[in-house]
């Protein structure tokens, strides 16, 4: 789908994340490089085929339609206007990775489906309001793309799908199951293109992003599994939200809000 959110804003996000989870550490042991190696060589395979599974579907786009350039300006804007919804939970994704590394176990086991819900609340909250405002952006103002807005009502349920693994990605390599994220994105990069193979020559964009919501949403749904296998919970506790956290999500985003504001007041 082309999703790629700020290098900059990952590495400040790692950067606090470390040095909150590292201060609680009152007596670091050392590690040795066999032993970093051995966590960080199996992230690679994972890390490579969810690179090139974010964008598989803009090149199979170009190889497979005849006349490519008009799609793949509609199909751009579509990705440009989802990925307004990534943010948010790639924030807290960062963050929550050293976290859970460097935490007690049972504390990130009892924290995980709580942090998963509220993500997933606050992301389809934003997705929800972006259709609204794209309609009207994109009808006033860029009347030209029109055609991409059914490529991004599709696409967003499969960015909310992506914001949840993404979540629970964080949990799986803080506690080390490195391969068993590798696995489940190069699974995911397979289905994807096979996906994109299928349905690019009959409806074209739409099809691209059928193909993402396809692959997001098998991805989120198989991390779940694992991550409820890992913290002894039932898997509908990583995905049904309680009145908590609709509670928590709104003031979260009543936050997040004023401080927007404060910042803008701040810069006039």
């Amino acid at each position: 789908m082309g999703i790629l959110p700020p290098v900059l804003d990952h590495r400040v996000g790692f950067l606090i994340g470390a040095i909150r989870a590292s201060s609680r550490v009152p007596e670091p042991a050392p590690v040795s490089y066999r032993e970093l190696f051995r966590y960080g060589l199996p992230i690679y395979p994972g890390t490579f085929t969810s690179f090139f599974s974010n964008r598989v579907d803009v090149y199979l786009l170009a190889f497979l339609v005849a006349e490519p350039s008009a799609p793949l300006g509609y199909y751009s804007m579509a990705v440009t206007l989802a990925q307004l919804v990534f943010f948010f939970p790639s924030a807290v994704s960062s963050l929550f990775f050293p976290h859970v590394a460097g935490s007690a176990r049972e504390e990130v086991d009892r924290q995980v489906p709580m942090v998963a819900r509220v993500t997933l609340l606050l992301t389809t909250g934003m997705a929800l309001a972006l259709v609204p405002g794209a309609v009207v952006l994109i009808r006033l103002l860029l009347p030209a793309f029109e055609p991409s807005l059914p490529a991004l009502f599709v696409l967003l349920p499969g960015v909310v799908a992506l914001s949840h693994s993404k979540v629970l990605t964080s949990y799986l390599a803080g506690l080390g199951k490195t391969v068993w994220t590798s696995s489940v994105n190069v699974g995911a990069l397979v289905l994807n293109v096979v996906v994109n193979l299928i349905l690019i020559p009959r409806f074209g964009i739409l099809g691209a992003a059928a193909a993402s919501l396809i692959s997001y949403s098998a991805t989120a749904i198989t991390i779940s599994l694992l991550a409820a296998r890992l913290a002894h919970r039932p898997v509908a506790d990583f995905w049904v939200p309680r009145w908590g956290d609709v509670r928590f999500a709104a003031t979260t985003a009543v936050g997040m809000g004023r401080r927007v504001l404060q910042r803008r007041a701040s810069l006039r």
